[in-house]
């Protein structure tokens, strides 16, 4: 919304020239991945059609507003088709959380993340998770594949202030997320940008302070990745 009034009405935002990038450059904004896991957090077992399945599931954390997986008790973070042979996995089986499922892109979420992603030609992407404070930006099995993906986190880091992490090593640890499969796919940059710090529970953050705790901090990142997709695009004579 503010991009867009930025776009109508001043032009720009922060020292960004909105008009000018988002008439170069087009931004694809997934706002929720797991709507029906998000259904269970808020409304817990009334929100969900098919009770019994889901009190069957293994529950790592004590109460469904602790629930990550999707409804079918998959961890859509471990998901993806990029080392998910390699990926952790301790439960084994549906729960709230951790389990990788039978097979990589079996969720109908990912499935849908795949196709996006695949339909269009991305010049980058960006996976943003709720806690941690970090910017995930590279990992051992891609990241000599991907020119600038360093000097890029850098540059996102200073904007943020969001630590930048190191190259993820192990893909036992790293495997199967979005980002992992974008960069293995198309061997450009993919970041996972944790939004917000730790508050010693796996609860999520009060509404109320999304202000504080997410946007005055993240409110430019999507207008800088646009102004990195056309200098990426320029270098490489796309546009």
């Amino acid at each position: 919304e503010e991009y867009a009034r930025a776009f109508t009405e001043t032009g720009t935002f922060g020292h960004y020239n909105v008009k000018d990038l988002l008439s170069k450059v087009t931004l694809y904004i997934v706002p929720m991945v797991n709507p029906d896991g998000v259904n269970l957090v808020n409304g817990g077992l009334e929100a969900v059609s098919d009770q019994e399945a889901v009190e069957a599931m293994t529950m790592v954390r004590p109460t469904y507003r602790e629930w990550k997986a999707n409804i079918n008790g998959v961890d859509l973070n471990r998901q993806y088709p990029a080392c998910w042979e390699e990926k952790y996995d301790d439960i084994g089986k549906p729960a709230s959380e951790n389990f990788k499922g039978s097979a990589a892109a079996t969720e109908p979420e990912v499935r849908a993340m795949m196709q996006l992603s695949g339909d269009h030609e991305f010049i980058l992407a960006a996976s943003f998770h709720t806690k941690g404070d970090a910017i995930y930006w590279a990992d051992s099995g891609t990241v000599k594949l991907i020119p600038g993906a360093e000097a890029m986190s850098k540059r996102l880091s200073s904007l943020t202030r969001y630590k930048r992490m190191p190259i993820s090593e192990e893909p036992s640890v790293y495997g199967a997320g979005y980002e992992n499969w974008f960069r293995l796919e198309f061997k450009r940059p993919a970041f996972c940008i944790e939004l917000t710090p730790y508050n010693k529970t796996e609860l999520p953050h009060d509404d109320k302070k999304f202000d504080s705790l997410v946007w005055n901090r993240a409110k430019f990142i999507g207008l800088f990745l646009a102004d990195e997709a056309i200098k990426r695009s320029s270098q490489n004579g796309e546009i």
